[in-house]
């Protein structure tokens, strides 16, 4: 999954790399004649064009679910994207804004790098992604911040995909709430899949459903049996986190104001930790 983000983000790198080399060619031999200087220039600008392009094809395509959970192994080309989806500002895009101040107003070259988010050049695609009740900017932006996490973030089991892609769309529309209960959901899920390979290991068998497994105890109770060799992992995954996920799915009131900044930690603490204790268990 993601193979044609990664060949767009590539193509990108393409672009930057024979961007900066422009840029250095002009830069070391200002006194060139003057029909190359104006290739170069030329140049120049349809490497930026181009360079917007392919950046709004990876924001676009992201909007779409199947891109919730993707692996890119090369670190350049993944924080490429990671990059693109929290709109850092690159050379190119300060270059192209440079071309542009005399002849656009701020507001559209915002809209053009996509700073802003203007839904109408998204087209009628984009809206099927979205409710009417809702502002659409706040949504695909949501998206990408989100989309930027699960990007920073260690390998995610891909049993969890689905929930991932859940807690995306809550997100994007301002469900916090949900995102803290499906990432409690998380947890829960992964501390049963360990229990069950555990299980299948000491009885040298498959593990019976979870079902089966289930009983008065506790999950944070089994958090701690597993994590008993880690007692700071284990606070980490009970005090720290459980304690605080708890209350939305126990119909308690939560003890915190359900910011977009809170759901978002959450969440990223919870991918976190349940790394963390898969790679310490196995």
């Amino acid at each position: 999954m993601g193979k044609d983000l990664e060949l767009l983000a590539r193509q990108i790198l393409l672009i930057r790399s024979r961007f900066n080399e422009l840029i250095k060619k002009m830069a070391n031999h200002p006194r060139i004649e003057e029909s190359e200087e104006t290739d170069d220039w030329e140049q120049l600008i349809h490497l930026c064009f181009e360079y917007v392009e392919l950046k709004k094809k990876i924001r676009f395509a992201f909007l779409d679910p199947k891109y919730s959970v993707i692996g890119v192994e090369n670190e350049e080309t993944r924080n490429t994207i990671i990059g693109i989806l929290k709109n850092e500002p690159t050379e190119i895009e300060k270059a192209l804004a440079k071309l542009l101040e005399n002849k656009m107003s701020q507001k559209e070259i915002n809209e053009l790098l996509g700073y802003k988010i203007n839904v109408d050049p998204l087209g009628d695609e984009a809206m099927e992604y979205l409710f009417e009740w809702f502002g659409p900017s706040d949504y695909i932006e949501g998206i990408y911040e989100l989309g930027a996490l699960i990007m920073e973030a260690e390998k995610i089991p891909s049993f969890l995909n689905e929930y991932v892609s859940e807690i995306r769309c809550a997100y994007g529309f301002g469900q916090y709430l949900s995102v803290i209960a499906l990432s409690r959901a998380m947890l829960e899920i992964c501390v049963y899949d360990i229990i069950q390979k555990k299980w299948a290991q000491e009885h040298d068998g498959k593990a019976p459903p979870v079902a089966e497994l289930r009983d008065r105890e506790s999950l944070s109770s089994k958090i701690k049996e597993l994590l008993k060799e880690n007692p700071e992992l284990s606070k980490r995954a009970t005090k720290d986190l459980l304690r605080k996920m708890n209350p939305v799915i126990h119909g308690d009131l939560y003890p915190l104001e359900v910011t977009r900044q809170v759901a978002s930690d959450t969440f990223k603490e919870t991918l976190d930790v349940i790394y963390k204790i898969y790679e310490f268990l196995f």
